[in-house]
């Protein structure tokens, strides 16, 4: 059979390794598109009435797979066992894609600024968003990952390639470069100068600046810009991940720009 998941005769002691070998073949069906009905080769099925014996914890699961599996039975087995053996799974393992369209339905003149960001994963979620969103265009500064590299590239699922990026050494001669070509630029950073995202309006073009993960804007990058703005929290932990930001506040002005009648307070 095409695909079918290959098993040879392998001596298995430990009741880690039965689940690390359950844990790969069941991986190896998932991530290469294996036909379903071949989860139920002659070979595996015995090894599941082996380990259902022997693993209580998943032996509902593995009754499923032994009978009449689905993907999401494989989803629910392999989540149980990346728990068991402290497996680290990452965001792109999780991502659901659908057939992408051929061209943007629309485009607004909004620009992200990443200044310093530290994780790649991070760096990868604001392209997505940029890209769902219709932003035009992304600034990666000082040593923000650019998608040349094979974790961001991993990260972008190909954003990279429908939103227009531009790499600068420091966040200052980005926030100038976009001043000159006639943009306002917002600070997304937490101080007793911010103005809340909800009572703001924005103007077009407009440049939102977002910091590293741990210390955020500096002094000097926050004076460079016209209007520092913060997102409302009433939690108790001020520690809101920097890509989650990035989507709020993207989602909040287009929304206001696609309703211009909406009153708020100028900034």
């Amino acid at each position: 059979m095409a695909n079918e998941i290959s098993f040879k005769k392998i001596q298995i002691k430990t009741e880690e390794e039965q689940l690390n070998f359950l844990y790969r073949k069941l991986l190896q069906w998932d991530k290469k598109d294996v036909a379903i009905e071949n989860i139920t080769h002659p070979d595996m099925s015995t090894f599941l009435d082996h380990m259902a014996k022997s693993f209580k914890s998943i032996r509902k699961e593995l009754s499923l797979l032994n009978s009449s599996p689905t993907p999401r039975h494989l989803d629910l087995l392999l989540t149980k066992l990346e728990r068991i053996l402290n497996k680290e799974t990452l965001e792109t393992e999780f991502l659901v894609t659908h057939e992408d369209r051929t061209m943007k339905l629309k485009e607004f003149p909004l620009v992200a600024i990443l200044d310093n960001i530290r994780s790649s994963y991070n760096v990868g979620s604001f392209f997505r968003t940029a890209d769902s969103l219709g932003v035009s265009e992304v600034a990666l500064c000082g040593y923000t990952a650019t998608p040349e590299h094979s974790k961001t590239k991993k990260t972008t699922m190909g954003a990279e390639g429908s939103v227009k990026w531009l790499s600068f050494s420091d966040a200052s001669k980005a926030i100038q470069h976009y001043k000159s070509i006639g943009y306002t630029i917002y600070a997304l950073e937490t101080s007793d100068q911010s103005t809340s995202l909800e009572k703001s309006i924005f103007n077009k073009p407009a440049a939102l600046v977002f910091g590293n993960e741990r210390f955020g804007l500096t002094p000097e990058t926050l004076h460079l810009c016209d209007h520092c703005i913060s997102i409302p929290q009433y939690g108790i932990k001020n520690s809101m991940n920097v890509a989650v930001a990035f989507g709020i506040t993207t989602f909040t002005i287009i929304q206001q720009w696609l309703s211009p009648s909406s009153e708020k307070e100028i900034l």
